[in-house]
């Protein structure tokens, strides 16, 4: 993908290769997304890059629940983050924890892309 001048940055962490092949292109015409489909390649690209945002799945095959965002508001403790899950097999103690630990807001899977594009609207500078 060709980067933009002062585009956007987005990291978007899910092991959903074919939901993340769909959102990069969707939201490409908003910022420059950067996929990682594991958490050991999104703790790289964290190192390398800044971001403007993270979108993350709440499960992912190589990380704790909740280790990607203690880890990412160790980098940096204003990083918005739009937690994404598909598995109904949480609840809300586990979604209240990660409100504290940092992240902006929860959206389950499936969920329209409309809801998606509003969070970019309104944590994107």
């Amino acid at each position: 993908m060709t980067s933009r001048p002062h585009a956007a940055r987005v990291l978007l962490i899910d092991d959903d290769p074919e939901l993340s092949s769909i959102l990069q292109i969707v939201l490409s015409s908003r910022a420059e997304i950067t996929v990682a489909l594991n958490w050991t390649d999104a703790k790289v690209r964290l190192q390398n890059q800044k971001f403007d945002l993270i979108i993350l799945d709440l499960y992912l095959p190589d990380a704790t629940l909740l280790e990607p965002i203690e880890h990412i508001h160790e980098l940096d403790p204003d990083y918005p983050v739009v937690m994404i899950s598909g598995n109904f097999d949480f609840n809300d103690n586990l979604i209240d924890r990660a409100m504290r630990l940092g992240i902006n807001c929860f959206i389950s899977k499936p969920f329209k892309l409309e809801e998606l594009e509003a969070k970019l609207t309104e944590y994107l500078p």
